[in-house]
């Protein structure tokens, strides 16, 4: 049986920055067009010199649930500014509340050669304004987080969400891709203040969903199946892991950072097909408890 190849690195090539515009095909067709205000960031993403993939470069990486300002637009991305950065995101990365000013540039290079790009004109500055606080009833199952600022990033604590279990407790998710294994978005979490945040103590983490994903440890090179109850299960092979989640199963493994390990438990391992059914284990457990 050959060794599970448990460690996969997706390595993002840099180019040499020659301006895009003027090389990259498929890119730069549309007007731009200026925008003020903001949006937030739905998932992770790069943040790149152009409004384009091909040629570009990475200038940073902005979190989920970022609050960033939008200065343009054109061919299905944004302009943004993040972390000192401005650069383009794909459009399918932001949940967009900015609108157009009426400027508009013809052509990407004219955009490009223009005082608002360069900077000289930069976007007014964003008024914080504190998140409106739900007053409704909390119940088992809720998920609540606190309050935020809207200049708030990724990283502030009010970004994190928490399950209220049937122990009375909220439990934390630890990021936002064991968040995404139980819910498609964030549609359903209570912003509150911190007075009624602190009425609940914090419990255990949450771990990943049984059966959606599959796991490693930065310092452990076997990769695991999720059981109910946050039990992992080596799974022993490649062939196997490819006849259990399909042939794309090399993309649906996350690392877990070593200061979760205690988050998890362990169990039997996963020696053949019939050992463990993902399907059976996800709707086995529609909630964390």
């Amino acid at each position: 049986m050959k060794r599970f190849l448990s460690f996969f690195t997706l390595f993002v090539l840099a180019f040499s920055f020659i301006p895009a515009h003027a090389r990259a095909a498929g890119c730069y067709a549309d007007p731009v067009l200026e925008y003020s205000g903001s949006g937030m960031i739905k998932s992770a993403v790069y943040i790149r010199s152009e409004a384009c993939v091909s040629g570009t470069l990475v200038l940073k990486t902005i979190s989920a649930g970022a609050n960033v300002p939008v200065v343009a637009y054109t061919d299905g991305w944004y302009e943004v500014v993040y972390g000192g950065k401005r650069g383009w995101i794909g459009q399918q990365f932001l949940n967009n509340n900015a609108q157009p000013t009426g400027m508009k540039w013809n052509t990407y290079p004219e955009y490009r050669s223009s005082p608002q790009s360069e900077g000289l004109a930069p976007p007014a500055p964003v008024t914080p304004v504190l998140e409106e606080a739900y007053t409704g009833d909390i119940a088992t199952r809720d998920l609540i987080k606190l309050v935020c600022l809207s200049t708030a990033d990724a990283n502030d604590p009010c970004r994190a969400v928490y399950y209220l279990g049937a122990d009375g407790a909220r439990h934390a998710f630890p990021n936002s891709r064991v968040f995404f294994t139980w819910y498609a978005n964030f549609d359903a979490v209570h912003a509150v203040t911190a007075e009624r945040l602190g009425q609940y103590p914090l419990g255990v983490n949450i771990t990943y969903r049984p059966g959606v994903r599959m796991v490693k440890f930065t310092t452990d090179p076997k990769v695991y199946a999720i059981a109910d109850g946050g039990v992992l299960r080596w799974v022993a092979s490649e062939e196997l892991a490819q006849t259990l989640y399909d042939q794309n199963w090399n993309t649906k493994i996350d690392d877990i950072p070593d200061a979760f390990y205690t988050n998890y438990t362990f169990g039997a391992d996963v020696a053949s097909s019939t050992d463990f059914d993902p399907t059976a284990e996800a709707d086995g457990a529609p909630t964390f408890d």
